[in-house]
């Protein structure tokens, strides 16, 4: 199956942010928030879950323009933007919890 180009700036650019920079800025944001020991950062907290926020809508904007793919190389679906906005979802969350666990001593440390 031939590649299709990406059509725009835009374009490439919610590409690269769902799947490359979104995922290291939650990496990132996550050691914080598990090295915090347990001292309050809600400004890490509100920069998670807009990290999170932003990956969910760059794949929906892929999506609405008619050129996401999934890993397959087919076009993608409703039920695929669906799938992909609860698991990300979900694993955030628990990532999250997680780390805040770890951050206060939750694992028996």
């Amino acid at each position: 199956m031939a590649e299709k180009s990406i059509s725009s700036f835009a374009l490439l650019f919610t590409r690269l942010f769902w799947m490359i920079f979104g995922p290291l800025a939650l990496f990132l944001l996550v050691s914080t928030i598990a090295r915090s020991g347990g001292e309050r950062l809600p400004f890490i907290d509100v920069a998670f879950f807009a990290v999170i926020a932003g990956m969910i809508s760059s794949r929906f904007y892929e999506f609405q323009a008619g050129d996401a793919l999934t890993s397959r190389g087919e076009p993608m679906t409703g039920a695929v933007m669906a799938r992909y906005a609860l698991v990300v979802g979900l694993v955030g969350v628990a990532a999250w919890v997680c780390a805040k666990a770890f951050a206060h001593g939750g694992f028996g440390s």
